[in-house]
């Protein structure tokens, strides 16, 4: 159930990041770039923040 909460939220801050990244320039390249770090930093944090 854990890993299931973490992922879902490194989603959903991924999916926001990119959209918001492409609304403001327009590259789908850069927002992709985007999602994905903060797909990754979400995750990583979240994994260290969220005990076991």
């Amino acid at each position: 159930m854990r890993w299931l909460v973490i992922l879902m939220a490194g989603l959903l801050v991924a999916t926001l990041v990119g959209a918001l990244t492409f609304a403001q320039t327009a590259s789908w390249p850069g927002a992709l770039l985007a999602a994905l770090t903060a797909a990754g930093v979400t995750v990583t944090a979240l994994h260290q923040v969220v005990g076991r």
